[in-house]
């Protein structure tokens, strides 16, 4: 059930009837999952056994995340009659954690760096968010903005660092979100890193698109157009993807591969002249769209200053 407004009546989506049957199921296993403004619900019979979806897209629009509350809760339905529940293994990845202090904030990073958008976008109704995960090292990137590509960007970004070459960063593109095929969600260097980014500056970007495979591109000159140096498995719809770039003074060399234990597998490399020495090394998500969000969930995120 759900409300949609302060005040608004409780609605009903559906209901589970077991009554004494979760006796017998020992129990009934249950998941509440936010993504951006859809709301799914999962049940269970074991711990096991496959998650089954029971309602889908409850669509709840303007809810505030940083106000958001997550907990348990038990009602009798009647003002003269008590109830209790027992629940066991409660869990909530993004935002709440039982056993200690809620370690997700609104911009984190490895380096106390920060997250802002960058570029062309309707940041303003569609601000980027940057979220982390202590317990499962993973990273939360919701962002809106145009697009990484031709001479401007729009995009969400969160900044692990301002470093001198050499660089190796690599990440495990766990799940990508986002309706249009162009949605990018991956790792970037990018030049400027001591100013404001405005989303002309040049760039490596090496990312999981919604459609096309594993994308390698890059910005050789401020204001000026993007290239693709190549786009792996253009026929492919991968759903996840691990990737590293390397720099190695002007050069930089994307990989990519599906799973953790196989070997890289080499996507293209390209020469960029950086204009200052330092450069943001960060996480990037685009929704390819200024008024719509897509997300990017990231973990094993890795930078070092070897070429590896």
């Amino acid at each position: 059930m759900y409300r949609t407004s302060v005040g608004s009546n409780t609605q009903k989506k559906d209901r589970i009837t077991l009554g004494s049957q979760v006796e017998n199921l020992g129990g009934l296993w249950m998941k509440l999952e936010k993504r951006i403004d859809t709301f799914t619900a999962y049940t269970k019979s074991s711990d096991m056994g496959p998650w089954v979806v029971k309602y889908q897209s409850v669509v709840l629009n303007n809810m505030d995340d940083n106000d958001l509350q997550a907990g348990i809760f038990v009602s009798s339905g009647s003002g003269s009659r008590m109830a209790d529940v027992v629940l066991t293994d409660y869990v909530n990845e993004a935002h709440f954690f039982p056993s200690a202090t809620p370690t997700a904030s609104p911009a984190p990073s490895m380096k106390g760096e920060e997250a802002f958008d960058v570029g062309t976008g309707n940041f303003d109704v569609y601000p980027g968010e940057t979220t982390y995960t202590n317990s499962l090292g993973r990273w939360r990137l919701q962002g809106s903005g145009k697009d990484i590509w031709n001479s401007r960007d729009g995009f969400h970004m969160a900044v692990l660092g301002r470093m001198s070459g050499p660089i190796t960063m690599t990440a495990f593109v766990e799940e990508l979100v986002g309706e249009d095929q162009w949605t990018k969600v991956g790792i970037m260097l990018r030049d400027h890193a001591d100013l404001v980014q405005d989303g002309r500056e040049k760039n490596v970007f090496v990312g999981l698109t919604q459609r096309h495979g594993v994308q390698m591109q890059f910005r050789n000159q401020t204001s000026s157009r993007s290239y693709e140096a190549r786009r792996a498995d253009r026929n492919s719809r991968w759903t996840s993807a691990w990737i590293k770039l390397v720099m190695d003074g002007n050069t930089f060399t994307g990989y990519r591969k599906q799973l953790a234990e196989e070997e890289w597998d080499y996507i293209a490399d390209c020469t960029v002249d950086f204009d200052t020495p330092t450069v943001l090394v960060g996480l990037a998500t685009t929704s390819h769209d200024n008024n719509a969000y897509a997300e990017g969930f990231y973990t094993d995120v890795q930078v070092s200053n070897t070429i590896a």
